[in-house]
């Protein structure tokens, strides 16, 4: 009978590592980082490539097993090249079902770890988005003590984590979390609350004009939410 081979996250993540190398392009790579501020190193392939590449790799190596996803998404997470931190967000999606009772902590961790836009984003339509819809019951406590903590990322994760939740969007908790940002001066927060009741215009149009006649945004905020009414 043959024998199974061990899962091994340094081994896994080394693999990924050389299939982004080996297509990866200096000259896309030098234009990706500037466009991050230079806050990362990329291989240097465009999202369409890698993600075929990612798909590839998945399908000879498969997903890590549940009990050591943690371990391999931060592993990935600690290499310095962006794609390789996609990839753990898109990993850390796979196990929304299957091991929910992990998907925050890994959530937060990528939230707060490697920080940028890019990153944060991904973290909330890969992992807090579903993960909410899946929980509607945990979203008023989790984001609550998002928007309470000091970290800027999760403060705006708290905001954009109903993005495309139309009917379903718990208008409390949406209304909640902006009221207790709003006078920020962090761009990527007023950006986010702009952007979370822009979404929310599309179907309760007249609860966002109530909502920014009522409470004094930013001018970010309020253009960025104004945009379809």
């Amino acid at each position: 009978m043959a024998s199974v081979k061990k899962f091994n996250a340094k081994q896994y993540t080394q693999s990924l590592r050389e299939a982004f190398e080996l297509l990866g392009n200096p000259k896309i790579a030098a234009e990706q980082s500037a466009y991050m501020k230079n806050l990362f190193p990329f291989f240097g392939i465009k999202t369409p490539e890698r993600s075929t590449i990612f798909k590839g790799f998945i399908k000879e190596h498969g997903y890590p097993p549940a009990e050591q996803a943690e371990e391999t998404i931060k592993l990935l997470y600690q290499q310095k090249e962006r794609e390789l931190h996609y990839s753990a967000i898109t990993i850390a999606g796979k196990f929304l079902k299957t091991n929910s009772d992990i998907i925050i902590p890994i959530a937060e961790h990528l939230i707060t770890t490697n920080s940028w836009w890019d990153s944060v984003d991904g973290t909330s339509s890969a992992c807090v988005r579903p993960y909410f819809l899946l929980h509607p019951q945990l979203l008023d406590k989790q984001t609550k003590a998002w928007v309470e903590s000091d970290n800027m990322w999760l403060q705006r994760s708290a905001i954009i984590c109903q993005l495309g939740y139309r009917d379903k969007t718990n208008e409390k908790v949406l209304f909640r979390n902006i009221k207790a940002l709003k006078d920020t001066n962090e761009f990527f927060l007023n950006k986010a609350i702009g952007w979370a009741l822009r979404e929310y215009s599309k179907t309760h149009r007249e609860r966002v004009i109530w909502f920014i006649a009522n409470n004094k945004l930013s001018p970010l905020s309020v253009r960025e939410g104004s945009k379809y009414l």
